[in-house]
């Protein structure tokens, strides 16, 4: 198992080297599959520059996993080319994403059972059991993430089948 693997599924901080693994994976299997290298640099230049920014611009975090993810839909979506973005833009977009996905940890909770519905979502889903599509969308799953020592490695079945279940509904209308 590589250390990007390794890492992946950890609720920990990850220290600078995981951290870059992670980076140097997410660039060959999410950027570099939907853009191209730019003309006029060395390619190992340019990809060296995005990782080193992508690691510096993110928060440390135990799911910084889901801040990549994030970020790939986030540059997907500012890009006007299918030319790899250039570090500053990668810069900018992850700020907007930090700041997008930052929840304040320093607010009173506002019922006194918050943490009880995360508990008996959090022993649900690690014994296998149904949660409620709640929990598979973005600020839901934003708080669960953050709140909880849950994952996106243990959240992935419910995604997954959260998804194949919106595509079979689709094809109905």
């Amino acid at each position: 198992m590589s250390q990007a693997q390794q890492a992946h599924g950890e609720t920990r901080q990850v220290n600078y080297d995981q951290r870059m693994a992670l980076v140097k994976e997410w660039i060959k299997s999410e950027m570099l599959t939907r853009f191209t290298p730019p003309s006029g640099i060395d390619t190992k230049t340019a990809l060296s520059d995005v990782a080193e920014t992508v690691n510096a611009s993110l928060p440390d975090s135990k799911h910084f996993e889901y801040y990549l993810e994030n970020l790939t839909k986030f540059i997907v979506r500012q890009s006007r080319t299918r030319t790899l973005p250039p570090a500053r833009d990668f810069q900018i977009a992850c700020e907007n994403v930090a700041k997008s996905l930052s929840v304040s940890h320093s607010a009173p909770t506002q019922q006194a059972d918050t943490s009880t519905y995360l508990r008996v979502t959090v022993a649900r889903v690690r014994s296998g059991q149904a949660i409620s599509d709640f929990w598979l969308k973005h600020h839901a799953m934003e708080e669960l993430l953050t709140k909880t020592d849950l994952t996106l490695v243990e959240l992935q079945p419910y995604i997954d089948a959260h998804a194949r279940q919106q595509r079979s509904t689709e094809g109905e209308y």
